[in-house]
């Protein structure tokens, strides 16, 4: 049985829509992420340099493996313009059998496609 703390889900905030397909396209090709679900239009206000910044950004959220965590960071990191690229990683916890089994199919990380 596939156990689901194999599996993350990765959160990235991004300037625009166009920054998020751009950044989901790429990782999927390089199955460094089965699947990124992008939320568009969304309001980040956080504190800077002791300043309230309020932005529109878009929120990918990404579903890869443990074993592909380091790589999929530093791709992404290498990708976005940003300073301090914000990249959050979580731990399934619980998830269908299928949708493991799915998830370790596309993110066979013995397949010579995987970078």
């Amino acid at each position: 049985m596939i156990s689901a703390n194999n599996y993350r889900i990765v959160y990235v905030a991004v300037s625009s829509i166009d920054s998020a397909t751009h950044l989901a396209k790429i990782i999927v090709s390089e199955h460094l992420a089965a699947k990124c679900n992008i939320i568009p239009n969304t309001i980040s206000i956080s504190s800077w340099a002791d300043t309230i910044v309020e932005r529109h950004e878009s929120l990918l959220i990404i579903k890869s493996s443990a074993e592909l965590i380091d790589r999929l960071i530093n791709r992404i990191s290498e990708i976005l313009s940003e300073e301090f690229p914000e990249i959050i990683s979580v731990k399934f916890e619980e998830a269908s059998s299928s949708y493991l089994a799915r998830l370790d199919v596309v993110l066979d990380t013995d397949n010579d496609n995987a970078n």
